[in-house]
């Protein structure tokens, strides 16, 4: 998957500001998927911009609950949350709160691996 604005380089700001911009026009057609997502379990047609944002809530979130070794020292009680309760959280309002902070300044850019589409 190629990372959009990968031109951009880091140290300007430049990088920072265009990455904004995109994730936040993404936001509400991902929060949707999101949504859709956690319902279906089906991968939606998206555009590279938004396959890249999707992809990345999935690899930031993934990242965040490794942290935990357990559930006890997790945020979440399992099993006393459904699992779509926590997908649906950790992909639309963590994301947006803590997540897209994260993803853009903590974690270095993932490797995606293929395209699901």
């Amino acid at each position: 998957m190629a990372v959009p604005f990968a031109d951009y380089p880091r140290e300007t700001g430049h990088y920072e500001v265009a990455w904004e911009e995109m994730e936040q026009a993404c936001r509400p057609t991902l929060d949707a998927e999101a949504q859709t997502w956690v319902l279906s379990r089906h991968w939606p047609q998206l555009t590279p911009q938004h396959e890249y944002f999707f992809w990345l809530r999935f690899i930031t979130s993934m990242r965040f609950l490794r942290q935990f070794p357990t559930s006890s020292s997790s945020i979440f009680q399992f099993p006393a949350l459904p699992l779509d309760e926590v997908l649906q959280w950790m992909l639309s309002p963590w994301w947006s709160l803590l997540g897209r902070h994260e993803a853009l300044f903590h974690v270095e850019e993932p490797d995606f691996g293929p395209s699901l589409n």
